[in-house]
């Protein structure tokens, strides 16, 4: 027999963010609430885009390890944090690491683990100004990712 599984995502999250993150502001936690109410829909958009910038997730290994990507050095980002009277980003388990640091670390695990590439993504930007900035950082053969606030690296493990 199988249990009935509704509950209310809302009621869920409100228990969770106030005990978690009892020093973040109220706007701060109903966004994160209103995230988790969209957590369904937005992770079918996701896969979508996954599609369409990168591969079909169908059948593979997704890890998510809660970094962020920053153009900020870690000490700067946690200062603004403070700033804006968000939670700290320990508090958040975040790691910081800069798209050279990630590529630097792919380096590093090659004699280890492996070789590991960055997979470029496929997507095609509508906006002028993006193509523009795109094509210039090409030019000078630098990933426009890396100037980016945040970003989706797909990383792939290749064969040996």
């Amino acid at each position: 027999m199988s249990k009935d599984l509704s509950f209310s995502i809302k009621e869920t999250a409100k228990r969770y963010i106030d005990g978690r993150f009892p020093n973040a502001g109220i706007a701060e936690k109903n966004k994160v609430i209103n995230d988790w109410i969209n957590k369904i829909e937005t992770s079918k958009k996701i896969a979508e885009d996954f599609k369409l910038r990168a591969a079909n997730p169908e059948g593979l290994k997704i890890l998510d390890v809660l970094w962020g990507l920053a153009y900020l050095p870690y000490e700067l980002a946690e200062a603004m944090a403070r700033v804006f009277k968000r939670s700290a980003l320990a508090e958040n388990n975040l790691h910081f690491y800069t798209y050279w640091q990630v590529a630097g670390m792919l380096k590093k695990a090659e004699a280890g683990v492996g070789k590991f590439k960055i997979l470029e993504e496929r997507g095609v930007s509508k906006s002028l100004i993006k193509k523009v900035i795109k094509k210039a950082f090409g030019i000078f053969g630098l990933p426009y990712k890396a100037f980016l606030p945040h970003i989706q690296l797909v990383i792939i493990k290749q064969n040996r």
